[in-house]
C-alpha cells in the first residue's frame, strides 16, 4: 500500500512539474497572441494614458526575472510622442512572493522621444528664466513619489523640446536616475 502511494505521489509531482514546465516554454508564445497584445495595450493605455504600442514581448526567467518589450511606441496627446527600441522591465522579487506586481528596475534602450511645449500667446508675460526645469524637476518628484526605489536606466536616449517653431534636442542620453528609498 505504501508503495502505491509513493508510485502515485510520485507520478503527480512528476505531472505537475512537466505542466509547469509546459507552461513556462508555451507563456511567451501566449504572451505574444493577438487577444492578448489587444489588452496589454488596453491596460498599458488605461495606466499611461496613451497609445502604447510594441512589436513583440520577450520573458526572461534567469539569471532574474524580466520582461522586455520591443519597438515600443507612445503617444500622449500629441504633446508626448516617441519611440523605443527596447524596454525591459524587472519586478520587485520581494513583491512577488506576496502575490503583488512591483516594478524595480525599467531599462530603456534608444528611446526618441519628442515633447511638445504649449505655446505662449503674447498678452501672457514671459515666465521667468528656468521655468522649465521647474517644471521637468516637478513631474520627475512625482514620479519618484509614485514609484519609490524605482531604477530607470536609458541607454542611447534622444530627447527634442518643441515649442512652436523652436527645437532644442538632445542626443546620446546616458542616464541612470533612482527614485529614493524613503519616499
Amino acid at each position: 500500500m505504501k508503495r502505491k502511494l509513493l508510485f502515485f505521489a510520485g507520478g503527480c509531482i512528476a505531472l505537475v512539474s512537466i505542466l509547469l514546465v509546459a507552461f513556462v516554454l508555451l507563456l511567451p508564445y501566449l504572451v505574444n497572441l493577438e487577444p492578448v497584445r489587444d489588452k496589454i495595450e488596453a491596460l498599458l493605455f488605461q495606466q499611461v494614458g496613451g497609445r502604447v504600442e510594441y512589436q513583440k514581448i520577450d520573458l526572461f526567467y534567469f539569471p532574474r526575472p524580466a520582461v522586455e518589450v520591443h519597438q515600443v511606441t507612445l503617444s500622449i496627446d500629441q504633446t508626448v510622442t516617441g519611440t523605443a527600441k527596447s524596454v525591459q522591465v524587472y519586478p520587485e522579487l520581494l513583491a512577488l512572493f506576496k502575490g503583488n506586481l512591483g516594478v524595480s528596475r525599467i531599462e530603456i534602450e534608444s528611446p526618441d522621444f519628442i515633447v511638445r511645449l504649449p505655446v505662449e500667446r503674447k498678452e501672457v508675460k514671459q515666465k521667468p528664466e528656468g521655468t522649465a526645469l521647474k517644471e521637468l524637476e516637478e513631474i520627475v518628484a512625482r514620479v519618484a513619489v509614485i514609484v519609490p526605489r524605482l531604477k530607470v536606466v536609458i541607454n542611447d536616449g534622444r530627447l527634442s523640446l518643441v515649442k512652436g517653431s523652436q527645437t532644442v534636442s538632445f542626443s546620446a542620453i546616458q542616464a541612470n536616475m533612482t527614485g529614493s528609498p524613503g519616499a
